[in-house]
This record gives structure tokens, sequence and C-alpha cells, in this order.
């Protein structure tokens, strides 16, 4: 196009009449020759999915944030276990080593329900699990997949609007991970990992400098609900908050500094169990 721009521009400004017919002759030819390309193509041509894109302030400031076009992979409904409260807060401890054995879908979905998800709805309010200031829920969780049944590995959104996995980007962040997470052995040798990370955003324009304190406790609130929900179900983690910001950042493409990561937990079956 520039091409025949700098062919024509000195006789669409001249006062020749020929410069003017040269000129509209060869817009017409482009035009035509458009058209026929774009008619070339074959009609039933199956088109690429359009990749998730990437969330705008406002997006990631409301309490649900949303990655639009993502695959997404319904999680099961939880299920009681058997063992009581009381059992669970005695037995828990941090796991550091973990058994070269797969997760269940159905186990991941029970940790992500338990540390953030939706309990209750009741008309336009919706009860979580960890309570909140302000109902203002300034906290998302991310799951990377390494070797989930039934989950293909990759790097997941827990939506928690509608229980749901968004697949941000597909394959095995296991080696990223472990070297965002300063070479720790802890970190990366799981089939899952779980990253809570906070908006302070959404819940400073209610409480001011407050709203940071709010957000730390209920970082330990999700925290624990991981730890006892993993300890019922036979599974080991452990809350790591050694890691390199930036690197986790740009592993889970946050691409800003409102959202930041605050802890790493590896979630798998514990070594020689």
């Amino acid at each position: 196009m520039r091409f025949f721009t700098t062919l024509m521009s000195p006789c669409v400004g001249g006062k020749t009449g020929l410069g003017r017919v040269f000129a509209a002759v060869s817009l017409k030819i482009i035009v035509i020759n458009f058209v026929a390309i774009a008619l070339a193509a074959p009609s039933g041509a199956q088109q690429p999915s359009p990749a998730p894109s990437v969330p705008t302030e406002a997006e990631e400031t409301a309490m649900y944030k949303t990655y639009k076009n993502a695959p997404k992979t319904s999680l099961p409904a939880p299920t009681a276990g058997n063992m009581s409260l009381e059992t669970a807060i005695r037995a828990r401890r941090s796991v550091r080593s973990f058994a070269d054995k797969p997760l269940k879908l159905a186990q991941v979905s029970q940790l992500l329900l338990s540390a953030y998800g939706i309990t209750q709805r009741r008309g336009d309010e919706d009860h979580r699990s960890v309570p909140s200031a302000g109902a203002m829920f300034p906290l998302d969780l991310y799951l990377l997949a390494h070797h989930v049944d039934s989950l293909a590995p990759g790097l997941y959104h827990f939506q928690v609007l509608d229980s749901t996995l968004e697949l941000i980007k597909p394959g095995d962040f296991s080696e990223q991970i472990h070297e965002a997470s300063n070479g720790q052995s802890t970190v990366g040798s799981s089939p899952a990992t779980l990253i809570i990370t906070a908006t302070y955003g959404r819940i400073t324009p209610r409480y001011s400098d407050r709203g940071y304190q709010y957000t730390h406790m209920e970082v330990g609130a999700v925290c624990q609900n991981v730890y006892l929900q993993a300890t019922s179900l036979g599974l080991g983690t452990c809350a790591v908050g050694a890691f390199d910001d930036d690197a986790v950042s740009r592993l889970l493409e946050l691409g800003r500094r409102r959202e930041i990561p605050m802890l790493v937990m590896p979630v798998g079956v514990p070594r020689g169990e």
C-alpha cells in the first residue's frame, strides 16, 4: 500500500487530469485485489481459539477476576470426609517431601473449595470458606497442575464464581516454580502447587492502609484451610514464603504490580505413604 501511495503522490496533488485518472485506477486495482484474496480463503477454514485475554485493571480489582476465552474445567462437588476437625488439627504438619503419585481432580477440587470456595448463596450474598473484611475478598488462587488425573498439565486460575479452573497456559511448570522459589527442594517436586495472590486494590479503597492488614489475615485463613483439608485427605502441604516475587509474577503472567504473590503451597502425597 505504501508503494502505491508513493507512486501516486505527485499525481494526486497535481493539476493534470491524467494524474487523477491514474490514481483512481490504481486505487480500484488495490481494492479488487484485497476482495479477491478475501474471497479465495476457504469458507470452512478452522479458526484458532482466541487466547485467554489478560484481565484489565477493572477486571483484576473486581471481586471475581475472570480470564475471558479461557478453556474451563468444572470441579467436582465437595464431599464430606471421615476425619474430624480435631483430628486434622492435631495431625497437621508441614510436608516437604512428596511421593511420585498423582493427585485426583476430586482432591484438587476439595482443596480449592475449602480454601476459598463459595459455601452458601443467600440472595445476592456469596458466603465463602473464610472470613473477609467487608466481604471484599482480595485474594485469588492459582493451580500449577503437574500430575493431576483428568487434568492436563498447565497453569490454572480458580474461578470462585462458578467453581471452575480457567486454563491460562498449558505445560508443566514444575521447574520454573522450583527456580522461582530459590531452588527449594520442597517446591516443584509435588504433583500440584497452589499459589495465593493478593490484589490490594479490592480492599484498600474501603479500608485504606488497614486493608493491607486485613488481606494478610485472610491469607492466613486460606493457608490453614488448605493445611487442614490436605491433612483430612491424607495429603501434605507446606506454606512457602521464600520466593522471588517477580519470577512468580512472570510465571503467573500477572504482568503488573497490582496483584502480588503471597504464598506458594506444594501439595501431594507425603513420601513414604
